[in-house]
């Protein structure tokens, strides 16, 4: 399971966004599999070339990332209703303006190198945890990543607010 984070745009034409929506990857001919391929490098040239448009984690690191914007970065920005939208992926926006002051902030706290003190203060939790429990063994499984908050910073900042899919 992941976090597949939609951008609402605009976003720069060039190159086009591909139309092509493959469906059904395993039924593919071998002719069709080439019309895929094209249209995934397409569309990785795209979303390289526009940032706003997807960020994506699997839940081990969407859920520190998270944690880390919504209680530690930018507590005083987020309203708690708002907090609660990236626990679950069931389509809730943030706003084009909420994005962008996540992006500050996650900008400057990068600039100051808080983002990699924090990263230093999680990583040392985790080892510290003596897995006496389910709970602690399972939360070892949560990594946190500076290279993580910099592309979400990235994201939020071009993406004119975000659908949490």
């Amino acid at each position: 399971m992941g976090f597949d984070l939609h951008g609402q745009g605009p976003f720069k034409g060039e190159p086009k966004k591909p139309d092509f929506e493959p469906k059904d990857w395993d039924k593919y001919t071998p002719e069709e599999q080439k019309v895929v391929d094209k249209y995934l490098a397409e569309r990785e040239i795209f979303q390289h070339n526009n940032p706003g448009v997807y960020f994506r984690n699997n839940v081990w690191y969407w859920r520190p990332l998270w944690h880390y914007v919504t209680e530690s970065a930018c507590s005083d920005l987020i309203p708690d209703e708002v907090k609660q939208y990236g626990q679950f992926n069931d389509g809730q926006i943030i706003d084009a303006e909420l994005a962008v002051k996540i992006a500050d902030r996650l900008y400057a706290l990068l600039e100051t190198n808080a983002v990699v003190k924090y990263d230093k203060e999680y990583r040392q939790q985790l080892l510290d945890l003596e897995e006496n429990s389910e709970e602690e063994k399972f939360a070892k499984m949560y990594p946190f990543s500076v290279d993580n908050v910099k592309e979400f910073a990235d994201f939020c900042w071009h993406s004119n607010g975000f659908r949490i899919c």
